[in-house]
């Protein structure tokens, strides 16, 4: 089923209904913190996720059967997204079922209610700007709260542990909730947007302005942007700020993401060569156990690492990472690259099935582009490096990154690696890992969902027949 995206504007039948209502007596609490706390509802309970400037977002967890009351907010728009469960959610005009994906666009002054109606109840979005929480005018409600204003600090709890929260703190960090995933992404002035950045089904700015070119129409705060739209329009940043990307996640695989070095390619012996020669330059002799459990990690880590176990002064650090570039792209030039068994015939076949394929690699571009023939990274979608993101693997963001580029959330993925520091990315990005023990014993893999000898048995795994089936 389509989802369905609404805008709902103020109607006569509102502004009769507000009009001679007096100033509800909020307590004296507009400035208020709401981070870190959940505030208790007879029907659920909600929490602030994120805030930005002018702009929040609270998740709703309304219990079956239960509902909000029948309120508007006079100064602020709201918009509504379902995450989780299913809904009705009524106006003084009428009302929608709403199912996963699903959001409505609410101007300012519009009464609205909204009912759980499934089973496990439901989980609903709500992004309010500007942030004012205590605007609030309630004018039907089934736990006798009519006319009265926004929940007592005597409702509110710091202790998160009895509650299912989930907060996003950066950019693309990802949040999923079964079958939607959403994250949030900043833009720069000036920028001129291309169709690749609509990552996602719907794109709701938190922040900023986006100017449509052609048709010279302004996009602001809690302005929405769905792919229908974006097909239509050439885009430029007016204000820098942000955007929340939302997303319906599918079932079936529809990625694989693969490190370079020693997964596609027997290479690491010819990085091991190149870090030993820049390190003997400095009177150490490095051995294998140095570097093969570091692999995955960005080579300036490397140098460091390698570097301090040696006591070498780290003013050095920088000149090894140097010359360990340079003495691989002299090893390379010797001699051609060798792709493990099964490679070429395995990404052809992926290709062929219309799979998404990625590289995920911490070595820099220029040494993918010199040393590994141009017609084999065309067979990929995107190509992830070093330079990609500023905090490498272990960390999460170099596979988020290819998820985002893929318009993938990471349910969708499969992430291929030979090292400890790479498996630790993938699951810290909540990506199912398959692990190749190709440079490492399997006891180094022992995170990764499942170990394997060799890279031709991937389409052996469960993983592979389910994704090619």
């Amino acid at each position: 089923m389509k989802k369905m995206i609404k805008k709902i504007k103020n109607s006569e039948a509102d502004k009769q209904k507000l009009c001679g209502i007096k100033e509800i007596d909020q307590p004296r609490r507009r400035n208020s913190d709401f981070s870190e706390v959940v505030v208790n509802k007879p029907w659920g309970y909600e929490y602030l996720m994120y805030e930005r400037n002018s702009t929040s977002v609270w998740i709703l967890h309304i219990k079956k059967d239960n509902q909000t009351s029948m309120h508007c907010h006079k100064n602020k728009e709201t918009a509504l997204i379902v995450l989780e469960g299913e809904a009705i959610c009524s106006t003084l005009n009428g009302n929608d079922k709403l199912s996963p994906g699903d959001a409505l666009f609410l101007e300012k002054g519009v009464f609205h209610s909204t009912k759980a109606e499934s089973n496990g109840g439901v989980i609903i979005m709500e992004l309010e700007s500007p942030n004012e929480k205590l605007d609030l005018v309630r004018i039907e409600d089934k736990y006798g709260r009519k006319m009265k204003g926004y929940e007592s600090k005597e409702e509110i709890s710091s202790d998160l542990n009895k509650y299912n929260v989930k907060f996003l703190k950066k950019d693309l960090e990802i949040q999923k909730y079964k079958n939607i995933c959403f994250w949030i992404e900043s833009f720069k002035e000036n920028d001129v947007l291309k169709k690749e950045f609509a990552k996602g089904e719907l794109m709701i700015i938190l922040d900023g302005e986006l100017i449509d070119e052609q048709k010279k129409s302004k996009f602001e705060t809690l302005s929405y942007i769905d792919n229908n739209i974006w097909e239509k329009g050439v885009w430029r940043v007016v204000k820098p700020g942000q955007v929340l990307k939302i997303k319906k996640i599918k079932t079936k695989p529809k990625a694989v993401l693969f490190d370079f070095d020693g997964v596609l390619a027997d290479t690491m012996e010819d990085n091991f060569l190149a870090w030993k020669k820049a390190f003997n330059n400095f009177g150490v002799d490095i051995n294998p156990e140095d570097y093969f459990p570091l692999e995955g990690s960005d080579v300036a880590k490397i140098s460091e690492k390698i570097g301090g176990k040696y006591n070498i002064d780290s003013k050095y650090y920088q000149k090894i990472k140097d010359q360990k570039n340079q003495n691989y792209l002299t090893i390379s030039k010797e001699k051609e690259i060798n792709f493990y068994p099964g490679v070429i015939e395995t990404i052809d076949l992926l290709k062929r099935k219309g799979v998404f394929l990625a590289i995920v690699s911490a070595s820099p571009k220029e040494k993918l582009k010199k040393t590994v023939p141009k017609e084999f990274l065309e067979k990929f979608d995107c190509l992830v490096t070093g330079e990609s993101s500023k905090l490498g693997k272990p960390n999460p963001d170099p596979y988020l990154i290819t998820c985002n580029w893929l318009n993938l959330c990471p349910e969708e993925c499969i992430v291929i690696e030979n090292s400890p520091l790479g498996i630790k990315s993938a699951k810290n990005a909540n990506i199912p890992c398959i692990a190749i023990s190709s440079t490492l014993n399997k006891e180094f893999l022992a995170e990764a969902d499942l170990v394997i000898d060799k890279f031709e048995d991937l389409l052996k795994t469960e993983y592979f027949k389910e994704l090619l089936d």
